[in-house]
Protein backbone atom coordinates (compact mmCIF):
# COMPACT_ATOMS: atom_id res chain seq x y z
CA UNK A 1 0.00 0.00 0.00
CA UNK A 2 3.00 2.26 0.89
CA UNK A 3 4.37 1.86 -2.45
CA UNK A 4 1.12 2.26 -4.37
CA UNK A 5 0.71 5.49 -2.29
CA UNK A 6 3.41 7.19 -2.97
CA UNK A 7 3.66 6.51 -6.25
CA UNK A 8 0.01 8.12 -6.95
CA UNK A 9 0.98 10.67 -4.73
CA UNK A 10 3.99 11.18 -6.93
CA UNK A 11 1.83 11.56 -10.34
CA UNK A 12 -0.61 13.60 -8.59
CA UNK A 13 2.66 16.09 -7.41
CA UNK A 14 3.82 16.04 -11.17
CA UNK A 15 0.85 16.53 -12.92
CA UNK A 16 -0.08 19.25 -11.04
CA UNK A 17 3.53 20.96 -11.09
CA UNK A 18 3.17 20.72 -15.01
CA UNK A 19 -0.21 22.02 -15.03
CA UNK A 20 0.69 25.08 -13.09
CA UNK A 21 3.56 25.78 -15.39
CA UNK A 22 1.29 25.41 -18.51
CA UNK A 23 -1.27 27.43 -17.02
CA UNK A 24 0.74 30.14 -14.92
CA UNK A 25 3.86 29.66 -16.50
CA UNK A 26 5.60 29.38 -12.63
CA UNK A 27 6.83 26.54 -10.64
CA UNK A 28 9.63 23.90 -10.90
CA UNK A 29 8.26 22.65 -14.16
CA UNK A 30 7.43 26.19 -15.77
CA UNK A 31 10.88 26.33 -17.75
CA UNK A 32 9.64 22.59 -19.54
CA UNK A 33 5.92 24.28 -20.45
CA UNK A 34 7.11 27.76 -21.79
CA UNK A 35 5.92 27.88 -25.45
CA UNK A 36 8.99 30.23 -26.46
CA UNK A 37 12.51 29.68 -24.84
CA UNK A 38 16.10 30.21 -26.40
CA UNK A 39 16.65 26.64 -27.15
CA UNK A 40 13.51 25.65 -29.13
CA UNK A 41 12.04 22.94 -27.39
CA UNK A 42 9.04 20.70 -28.98
CA UNK A 43 5.82 21.83 -27.71
CA UNK A 44 4.11 20.36 -25.16
CA UNK A 45 1.07 21.68 -23.86
CA UNK A 46 -0.75 24.59 -25.60
CA UNK A 47 -2.49 27.83 -23.87
CA UNK A 48 -5.21 27.15 -21.81
CA UNK A 49 -8.52 28.90 -22.89
CA UNK A 50 -10.72 26.83 -19.77
CA UNK A 51 -13.50 25.35 -21.17
CA UNK A 52 -14.46 28.13 -23.64
CA UNK A 53 -15.81 27.01 -26.98
CA UNK A 54 -14.93 30.34 -28.68
CA UNK A 55 -11.21 29.12 -29.20
CA UNK A 56 -12.01 26.48 -31.75
CA UNK A 57 -9.74 25.85 -34.48
CA UNK A 58 -7.72 23.70 -35.56
CA UNK A 59 -3.94 24.94 -35.21
CA UNK A 60 -4.30 24.82 -31.82
CA UNK A 61 -6.37 21.25 -31.23
CA UNK A 62 -3.49 19.19 -30.59
CA UNK A 63 -2.21 21.77 -28.03
CA UNK A 64 -6.08 21.64 -26.08
CA UNK A 65 -6.12 18.05 -25.96
CA UNK A 66 -2.85 17.27 -24.53
CA UNK A 67 -3.59 20.23 -21.54
CA UNK A 68 -7.20 18.15 -21.25
CA UNK A 69 -5.38 15.02 -21.34
CA UNK A 70 -2.87 15.84 -18.46
CA UNK A 71 -5.31 17.72 -16.51
CA UNK A 72 -7.76 14.57 -16.73
CA UNK A 73 -4.88 12.51 -15.49
CA UNK A 74 -3.84 14.80 -12.88
CA UNK A 75 -7.71 14.79 -11.41
CA UNK A 76 -7.71 10.43 -11.97
CA UNK A 77 -4.50 10.33 -9.77
CA UNK A 78 -6.23 13.06 -7.43
CA UNK A 79 -9.14 10.94 -6.77
CA UNK A 80 -7.41 7.65 -6.73
CA UNK A 81 -4.93 9.04 -4.00
CA UNK A 82 -7.78 9.61 -1.84
CA UNK A 83 -9.12 6.34 -2.89
CA UNK A 84 -6.52 4.73 -1.93
CA UNK A 85 -5.92 6.42 1.65
CA UNK A 86 -9.65 5.57 2.45
CA UNK A 87 -8.60 1.95 1.85
CA UNK A 88 -5.84 2.39 4.02
CA UNK A 89 -7.88 3.47 6.37
CA UNK A 90 -10.36 1.14 6.23
CA UNK A 91 -7.65 -1.85 6.31
CA UNK A 92 -6.51 -0.41 9.57
CA UNK A 93 -9.49 -0.51 10.82
CA UNK A 94 -10.22 -4.28 9.70
CA UNK A 95 -7.17 -5.17 11.22
CA UNK A 96 -7.22 -4.00 14.57
CA UNK A 97 -10.66 -5.51 14.83
CA UNK A 98 -9.14 -9.04 13.37
CA UNK A 99 -6.18 -8.70 15.74
CA UNK A 100 -7.96 -7.69 18.59
CA UNK A 101 -5.18 -4.81 18.92
CA UNK A 102 -5.26 -1.07 18.11
CA UNK A 103 -3.14 -0.20 15.73
CA UNK A 104 -3.57 3.25 15.59
CA UNK A 105 -2.03 3.44 19.36
CA UNK A 106 0.88 1.06 18.21
CA UNK A 107 1.52 3.44 15.36
CA UNK A 108 1.85 6.62 18.15
CA UNK A 109 3.40 4.78 20.75
CA UNK A 110 5.88 2.94 18.70
CA UNK A 111 4.68 -0.10 21.05
CA UNK A 112 2.88 -3.34 19.99
CA UNK A 113 2.40 -6.32 22.08
CA UNK A 114 4.08 -8.94 21.55
CA UNK A 115 2.54 -12.04 19.92
CA UNK A 116 3.83 -15.38 20.99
Amino acid sequence: MIIVLLASLLMTATTGMLLYGAEEGKGPLAGMMAQQTSIQLPQLIGTAHADDDDHEHDSGKKSDDEHEFLEETHEFFANFTLLLVMLHLVGVFVGSVFHKESLIKAMLSGKKRASL
